[in-house]
Parts: C-alpha cells; structure tokens; sequence
C-alpha cells in the first residue's frame, strides 16, 4: 500500500502496462501497489535473483543494466516515468535478467507477483487489457532487441 506521495492511480494512468483499464480498475490495482523510494546509485533489483515484483516508475530515473566480464557496467535501457520494468520475471517466474538501478533518486510503484497473478486469474475487468498490454511491451523490448543485434552485428561487435 502506498503513503501517498504520488497519486497512484495518475501515475498507473499513464503507464503503457495500465493505461487502457478504466479508473476504477485502476483504483483498485493502486491499493496494491507498494510506493518506494530509492537514492541515486541504489539497486532496485538485481541481476539473477527471483523476480517477485514489476515496476512502474513514477519519478526520476533508473538504468537496467548488466554487468559484462572485463568491460563493466553496460545500460541496456534508461527508464522514464510512466514506464514499466522487471515485467519479465513477473510473467515467467524465472530470476532477474538484468539490474536496474536508481539513476537518480527515484520513486517507483511495485505490484508484486502474487498481486499480478491475481488480477490475472480472478480480475475480469483488468485480465485481458492488462495481457494484451504486457505484450505488446514485450514485443516492442524484442523489436528493440533485435535492431539492437543487428546494429551490433554490423559493427562487428557480435
């Protein structure tokens, strides 16, 4: 449950995983959600553990990051407010694929796998909106990916 430092249901409004519920469902998923608050350089989640929430970023920054034998710290995406992170292992139960931390001080809404889970299963109003939008989020991170690869094939990089 949040304190109320951020209107929840204005931050979940703007969020591309949420903003085709309607307000009421939107309501309802805020009093799920936990506010948090995190300093610039802190770790919000890490790389290879389980992944028990997503995030939504209400304010600041946060770089996702993976840590690279030899070349160090590599951003593979700077998130925004509005946007959503560590979906992946909330969908598919498996650990952390990357890092994310607080680029600068930030404040980020988290629903926590069990709560998604949930809302999937027994929240008609929210269940298919809330899937369609996971993946296309999904599809898009894959597309961004793939551009990724192949720029980076052609640089000779890969």
């Amino acid at each position: 449950m949040t304190d109320g430092l951020v209107g929840v249901g204005d931050v979940l409004a703007g969020a591309c995983l949420f903003q085709d519920l309607p307000r009421e469902a939107l309501e309802r998923i805020a009093t799920l959600m936990r506010e948090e608050l995190y300093s610039a350089g802190t770790e919000i989640i890490a790389h290879g553990e389980p992944g028990d929430a997503l995030y939504v970023l209400a304010r600041g920054r946060v770089r996702i990051v993976r840590i690279l034998e030899g070349v160090g710290e590599e951003t593979l995406a700077m998130i925004r407010p509005g946007d959503v992170f560590g979906e992946l292992s909330v969908v598919d139960g498996l650990p952390r694929s990357a890092s994310a931390v607080a680029h600068e001080a930030c404040t980020v809404l988290s629903l926590s796998r069990d709560a998604w889970l949930s809302l999937i299963a027994h929240d008609s109003d929210v269940a298919a909106p809330l899937l369609r939008a996971c993946l296309q989020l999904l599809a898009a991170r894959l597309r961004q990916t793939t551009d990724k690869l192949m720029f980076l094939s052609t640089a000779g990089r890969f």
